[in-house]
């Protein structure tokens, strides 16, 4: 999950990203740069989660090692943040399917191809979209099975409640990883009310979860993984003010808004 802070530069306030391109000294951090650092994190205020009742949770790996959430979509394809694979090559990348423990267990699938959306911009996290296909097909279990994917008119209403899990941080400024799958419950909110908290940054791609007195939410290292409900794959993890912070909800990538082009580019 990206990270924002608030400052004020001239007297206005305006919202900057902490991400994988934090500026420092004016210039931009890169992996060659000890002040580079990708988005990362847990879910806060949830509880352990089995991987039968989130079969569709993948791990996204970067050399073997957590880095982000996705969903499995079908047996080949997976959905996840765009911040989450920009400037890493699909050799680096793979997916773990099938166990609630980050460590071991599960399919391993090497990544063969990244398909960035291509108006994906990392300073405002428009279009944090990205579709991940695994070098071989995953094997249907009980623990492994897609998620179902959202027709473009599906909408949900306010108060309807999402699930949402991953292996992210607990809290904002935890350093641990847990190791075993989490989960938590969030309402969807007001597509109006939280563009106003966030200042005009949520556009018609993105919807909000959250309680507004904060609590529960996404946060690091639960990035590009699934914001689920009635069966199907409703957001995915992008973006925020810290974690769990009252009156700042979770921000979400709106799958129904990409529906066409994920059907463009995989043919589901």
């Amino acid at each position: 999950m990206l990270d924002i802070r608030t400052v004020k530069i001239i007297g206005a306030p305006v919202l900057i990203f902490e991400s994988a391109y934090s500026i420092e000294e004016n210039h931009l951090s890169t992996p060659e740069n000890e002040g580079y650092k990708r988005p990362d994190g847990r879910i806060v205020g949830g509880t352990e989660a089995s991987i039968i009742d989130f079969p569709y949770q993948l791990s996204l790996r970067y050399y073997g090692v957590h880095s982000c959430g996705a969903a499995l979509i079908s047996l080949s394809w997976a959905l996840s943040a765009a911040h989450c694979t920009v400037d890493r090559p699909p050799k680096s990348l793979s997916l773990q399917a099938g166990s609630e423990n980050r460590l071991f267990g599960g399919q391993i699938r090497s990544v063969s191809q990244i398909i960035e959306h291509e108006d994906y911009h990392h300073l405002t996290a428009s279009n944090d979209i990205a579709i991940i296909k695994s070098d071989s097909p995953f094997v249907l279990s009980l623990t492994v099975r897609p998620v179902s994917l959202p027709l473009p008119s599906d909408s949900w209403s306010y108060g309807t409640y999402f699930a949402v899990s991953g292996w992210g941080i607990l809290h904002r400024d935890a350093s641990n990883v847990p190791v075993r799958l989490r989960q938590t419950v969030v309402p969807i909110v007001d597509q109006e009310t939280c563009n106003t908290a966030y200042r005009g940054r949520i556009s018609q791609s993105m919807l909000c979860a959250g309680y507004w007195e904060g609590g529960r939410d996404a946060c690091q290292m639960d990035s590009g993984g699934p914001l689920v409900a009635e069966g199907k794959l409703v957001g995915i993890v992008s973006w925020g003010n810290r974690c769990a912070l009252p009156g700042f909800p979770g921000v979400y990538t709106r799958v129904a808004f990409y529906r066409t082009w994920i059907a463009s580019a995989t043919g589901l």
